[in-house]
């Protein structure tokens, strides 16, 4: 899997278990996740979600970086070369829009 799709998949899919809890938590008054407004006043605070994973340099000329999972890892030689990459990308979770 390339890092590009990797890091996309698991941004969009931490969004959307995000926003599920969110819709999930409104009938609890006593848990507000990712309020976008709270208290009548905008609440806009970033999030880091952060990446520690184990990549390859491509083999085959493309020029992409792939990800290397443990599937790949069992029985074999491989003349690959492996490197951890570590980086967050910062988020905002909180939906924006009219207060409440």
């Amino acid at each position: 899997m390339k890092l590009s799709v990797f890091v996309q998949t698991t941004l969009e899919e931490i969004a959307k278990g995000v926003s599920s809890a969110k819709n999930n938590s409104r009938s609890n008054d006593n848990v507000w996740i990712a309020p976008g407004y709270l208290m009548g006043k905008e609440v806009a605070s970033e999030q880091q979600v952060q990446f520690d994973v184990l990549v390859t340099s491509s083999v085959n000329g493309d020029g992409g970086v792939d990800i290397l999972g443990l599937a790949d890892l069992k029985g074999g030689y491989s003349h690959e070369n492996s490197n951890r990459v570590s980086f967050s990308v910062p988020v905002y979770f909180q939906a924006l829009g009219g207060g409440s």
